[in-house]
């Protein structure tokens, strides 16, 4: 009864043994480990083979990762040089707008050599004026009267230079100080000029002390129309002078009609109060 109760139940376990069968029991432990054997074999080298399905499956992700990751290689750099592309026409901003604002003022500059050839500082000026063709040389501000012939070259005067003196009032037509206009009130002079109203009360005076004539622009048209329409000036540059003006001048609103190193000339309109 004992050996019964084993078969049935290896039976019972296995499955695929049938001991009924079997008259000698003396192999049926070999051919139980047999069975075992052949079911197992599907399972050998299970964990391998898992190991091996992993790391093939984590290839196939590693791909597709770096796959994905491929528009990203070397972003960083190529941030910084798209952003450098985008900022590079903001190289050197400050000095570009340093040079733009100097040359925007290059006119303004100009005036200081322009009023510096009207008054001969630095060299010598020779202004004619028309209609009447009046000359008067100008050296270093002040105004003379050449008693002789003038030079077309050097503007030197072969005889002597006298002091232009106004003794009448259309000698104030060839000031050289310009016209300063307040409510159709004209002061003429040789220099700089203080002006004021006050009251409806003109007041004028030059800085330097030197006589002015006051007019009101009727006056002026009438006085100075036929004598003082238009001035050209011709300044001669004194190199040895360290005040003189380049000529060429490397300021493009500094202009001369001629083309002569050393030599400008240029004219000025006086017909803005006729």
């Amino acid at each position: 009864m004992h050996i019964i109760f084993v078969v049935l139940s290896t039976t019972l376990i296995y499955g695929v043994i049938d001991v009924h069968g079997y008259r000698n029991l003396d192999t049926l432990g070999e051919e139980i480990s047999a069975s075992v054997q052949r079911q197992l074999q599907p399972l050998e080298n299970l964990g391998e083979r898992i190991n091996q399905n992993v790391q093939a499956q984590m290839a196939r992700v590693n791909q597709d990762v770096y796959a994905q990751m491929a528009p990203l290689q070397n972003l960083g750099p190529r941030i910084s040089a798209s952003v450098k592309s985008s900022l590079s026409g903001l190289d050197n901003l400050g000095e570009q707008i340093q040079q733009s604002v100097y040359q925007n003022l290059e006119p303004v500059r100009a005036l200081e050599f322009i009023f510096k050839m009207q008054d001969g500082v630095g060299g010598t000026t020779v202004a004619t004026y028309s209609p009447n063709g009046k000359t008067v040389v100008i050296k270093n501000k002040q105004r003379y009267i050449c008693k002789g012939e003038l030079s077309n070259k050097t503007g030197k005067c072969s005889g002597d230079l006298t002091p232009f003196v106004q003794n009448d009032k259309s000698d104030f037509c060839y000031a050289s100080g310009g016209h300063t206009v307040i409510n159709n009130i004209i002061c003429l002079a040789n220099g700089p000029t203080s002006v004021s109203m006050i009251n409806n009360q003109f007041s004028c005076r030059s800085v330097d002390g030197s006589p002015v004539l006051v007019l009101n622009l009727e006056e002026y048209n009438r006085l100075c129309s036929g004598l003082a329409r238009g001035v050209k000036y011709t300044y001669y540059s004194d190199l040895n002078d360290p005040r003189h003006v380049q000529i060429p001048h490397p300021n493009k609103s500094v202009k001369c009609e001629n083309n002569e190193p050393g030599v400008c000339v240029f004219r000025k309109d006086l017909t803005y109060f006729f």
